[in-house]
């Protein structure tokens, strides 16, 4: 996807988010100290407050890693390794397009990304896992990409390199291994 039309739907995702956020944040009260509640009232308020706190934070997470790909974008570091600083090889990108309809079928992970965006709920991504009978760090991956959120569920995404390489003849830094 080219550059000017992810950073078209980073701002939209931007002017999505940005509303939501202003209205969770004003949700965003405590219950007043001087009426008198049972005990009931009182934890309904309180788990009230952790929902809203919760989803404030969800939201601000999303509005954090969509502006941290815009800021890239103006920067112009987006779409490079974050760590090193360096671009994704053409052969990465070749071998990321081929891996992602096999491992998820392309469709059905277009539609969850349509359905869901700008919202990609954790559990919401776990369960699409499981439903694909995939590791969470597939469709976290497939996520990444689409969106340009790259620190986004990081967690889920975990070292292969242990698995991969005793099968291999070279590694990923095209040096031959010990095959004895």
């Amino acid at each position: 996807m080219e550059l000017a039309k992810r950073k078209k739907i980073l701002e939209a995702m931007q002017g999505e988010l940005m509303p939501e956020y202003r209205a969770k944040k004003a949700l965003l009260t405590i219950p007043e100290l001087g009426e008198v509640k049972d005990t009931v009232d009182k934890q309904s308020d309180i788990m009230l407050l952790e929902v809203s706190i919760s989803n404030f934070q969800i939201t601000t997470e999303m509005l954090r890693l969509v502006n941290n790909a815009l800021a890239r974008i103006e920067a112009g570091s987006y779409g490079g390794c974050e760590e090193c600083g360096e671009g994704i090889p053409e052969e990465e990108r070749v071998a990321n397009s081929a891996a992602a309809n096999f491992c998820v079928p392309r469709q059905k992970m277009e539609s969850f990304i349509l359905r869901k965006n700008p919202f990609f709920y954790e559990k919401d991504v776990l369960a699409f896992a499981k439903l694909n009978g995939v590791h969470p760090g597939l469709p976290v991956g497939q996520i990444q990409y689409s969106t340009g959120l790259h620190d986004y569920l990081r967690k889920y995404q975990t070292k292969i390199r242990q698995f991969v390489t005793p099968g291999a003849i070279v590694d990923g830094w095209d040096q031959s291994l010990d095959l004895a």
